[in-house]
């Protein structure tokens, strides 16, 4: 090996490259990525294998450190040109011990061979004619690069880590490329593609002639501007993130500026004919989302179904649900409901897919729109939680409602259709027409057929409700008609069994003797109430008291019961009450709560009537404390009262007198 070589690499050469280039060309030396080409004292050819498939060609010209301050200078055929990490791992290749026999038998062997070639060309060289090439159109490049590094902020007295981006713009003249304003000629050598800079033309020897390529000064000034109208300037600072070798450098005012250039002008440049070359680096590389697509899985447990959304990049199905719950459990400040609805749906958000990489090894990143992601995220709520790294999501019958959110996506739905019916049918439970049962001695009111709409929807998607309106506005009545007509369809093949406080037994009895005749109604109260234990399947509606329910329940488990009605629901508020506990032990197709109460206002009662009428659907009373209640009652937390109202909405009907005066007769004044 030379002694110039030698004296170069054992040099501090690390120190003529960036810090981000050092790291590069590490990591290519590590993958092996260099092959030797050919070789002299001075001038060392190798071949480095890039990110893609290009192999780029590096030529190093060594002179003596003692003697020189420019002493090592490295051309790439890459976009950046000169002391790019394809150098440094071509340099790392040379100072392996491991490569010097390699070295130094191509040295011996072309050493004076390229020597005596250079002489040779030297010495016979003509002077060439001399051709002008005045129409030759210029192609713009633009370099995309990005560096990290951290300095020192004066104002809090600490490291402040710093991201910079840049866009290095060229011209592209043949093989040649062109930087700099210019209003006269620049000249070139012919040794490869070279970056020139100097204000002139380009000149080309060739084995025959000189050419002299014009540049188009008009047309370059037009490509500026043309940067320049999508919010570049030029960039007044210096930075790391590429070279000045790459081009004239520009930059965007702020990573939102950023990101709309690669998401939206980028591709219109690339179809106008830039050549663009995004380096592995750059912050905003992103990859295209091609499509989105949802998955519904319905269980054998007709309670339960699975919800699996995703994307498609590159080809390949990705699920979102584990990107979402990374972000979330992460930067719950950027992903809470109520930073995520400022944001405009035009917006993006960059996510890094540590687990899926180009090929060049370095991470995937997609931009994800938020008028997409809202939806998706409400349709999410609270599960992401109980999420143990599936997939799918797991989601109860009951909150098949979300669905709704998602259908105005661009998704392509697999599976699902009876769900998905379901779920519409849901949002809209209370429209569904009725017409009053025949033999109803009442004329209900508009409200009042509403609610009978809704208790009837409720048995046909097989789910209970609480029918919550104000005292005074039928509960009663809008039961017993929905009683009816299950008896008038032939559903009531099982009793209806209605459970309330001992004072209102002879209420039921008296309006369903007035409204009601053809149902055939038991009272079990009293000391003698099992009198008629063994013949409960002759009957269309059984009433009893919570303070016998516990007592009656050895009997009442054994009869299978077609609707269970709480009246006066809030009697089971206390979860662990012998009442609540008898309760949710009766077996029933539909399961309704009559209650004059607002729950909004009092959620422990309310947990406890669903926890009644669909067990597990707002998680244990622990679960529900953390998601909903102490974040409600204790903080105001309104984005946690707007979700549970939101899940709640179907199954809650609730009037008040004042939003239904008008449906009301007039007071009766004495």
């Amino acid at each position: 090996m030379s002694s110039i070589l030698e004296k170069v690499l054992a040099s501090a050469w690390t120190d003529l490259f960036h810090d981000r280039t050092l790291e590069r060309g590490r990591d290519y030396a590590r993958q092996k990525r260099i092959v030797l080409e050919d070789s002299s004292p001075q001038i060392i050819r190798t071949a480095c294998r890039g990110s893609g498939m290009e192999i780029y060609t590096q030529t190093l010209l060594f002179k003596d450190p003692d003697r020189y301050k420019n002493y090592l200078t490295c051309k790439c055929t890459c976009p950046v040109r000169n002391d790019c990490k394809h150098c440094v791992a071509a340099l790392l290749f040379l100072q392996d011990p491991q490569n010097r026999p390699l070295l130094q038998a191509a040295l011996s062997s072309h050493q004076r061979e390229i020597e005596q070639h250079v002489e040779q060309q030297i010495a016979q060289k003509p002077r060439l004619p001399e051709r002008l090439i005045d129409d030759l159109q210029p192609r713009p490049r633009l370099i995309l690069a990005s560096v990290e590094f951290s300095a020192y902020e004066p104002r809090n007295g600490r490291m402040q880590r710093h991201v910079q981006h840049r866009a290095a713009l060229a011209f592209a003249y043949g093989k040649h490329y062109a930087v700099g304003t210019t209003n006269v000629s620049i000249l070139v050598s012919s040794l490869g593609s070279d970056l020139v800079n100097q204000k002139s033309d380009i000149i080309e020897h060739t084995q025959t002639e000189t050419l002299r390529i014009r540049r188009q000064g008009e047309r370059e000034r037009q490509l500026r501007q043309e940067l320049a109208d999508l919010g570049f300037k030029v960039a007044t600072r210096q930075s790391k993130a590429l070279p000045d070798s790459a081009g004239d450098m520009y930059e965007l005012p702020n990573d939102k500026a950023w990101l709309h250039f690669v998401l939206d002008d980028l591709p219109r440049l690339r179809e106008q004919g830039w050549e663009i070359d995004i380096q592995e680096e750059f912050g905003f590389d992103v990859t295209p989302v091609e499509a989105w697509y949802a998955v519904i899985e319905e269980e054998t447990e007709r309670d339960w179904f699975d919800l699996e959304l995703g994307i498609i990049v590159n080809g390949e199905r990705l699920s979102l649900l584990p990107i979402l719950i990374n972000l979330i459990r992460s930067h719950p400040e950027l992903m809470s409901p109520t930073a995520v609805a400022k944001r405009g749906d035009e917006e993006q958000l960059l996510v890094q897919l540590n687990h899926f990489t180009q090929s060049g090894g370095s991470p995937v990143q997609i931009a994800l729109p938020y008028g997409r992601l809202k939806p998706v995220l409400a349709t999410l709520g609270d599960f992401y939680w109980r999420q143990d790294g599936n997939n799918a999501l797991r989601m109860s019958k009951a909150d098949a409602a979300r669905l709704t959110q998602l259908e105005d996506l661009p998704l392509t739905w697999q599976g699902g259709d009876r769900l998905r019916h379901f779920a519409e049918r849901l949002i809209n439970i209370k429209d569904a027409p009725v017409s009053l049962p025949d033999g109803l001695n009442a004329t209900l009111r508009p409200y009042q057929l509403e609610g009978l709409s809704w208790m009837q929807s409720l048995r046909e998607l097989e789910v209970g409700g609480v029918l919550a309106d104000d005292m005074g506005l039928g509960k009663t009545l809008q039961t017993l008609a929905h009683l009816l007509m299950e008896k008038q369809a032939g559903r009531l093949d099982r009793p209806a069994l209605a459970v309330m406080p001992t004072s209102l037994i002879p209420n039921w009895l008296d309006e369903a003797e007035h409204f009601t005749p053809d149902l055939k109604v038991l009272a079990l109260y009293g000391a003698n109430r099992h009198q008629d234990a063994g013949n409960l399947q002759d009957y269309d509606l059984i009433l009893t008291t919570y303070a016998l329910l516990p007592r009656d329940l050895e009997l009442l488990e054994k009869q299978p019961f077609h609707v269970l009605i709480l009246d006066e629901a809030q009697y089971i508020k206390n979860p662990n009450s012998k009442a609540a506990q008898a309760a949710r032990n009766l077996n029933a197709r539909q399961r309704l709560c009559l209650s004059g109460t607002p729950l909004e206002n009092h959620l422990g009662e309310l947990w406890s009537l669903f926890h009644f009428l669909m067990p597990g659907w707002l998680g244990n009373s622990k679960e529900f404390n953390s998601n909903y209640r102490t974040a409600i009652e204790k903080h105001g937390n309104q984005d946690r009262l707007h979700h549970l109202n939101a899940r709640i909405k179907p199954f809650l009907l609730r009037r008040t007198k004042e939003q239904v005066a008008t449906e009301l007769p007039p007071k009766t004044e004495i």
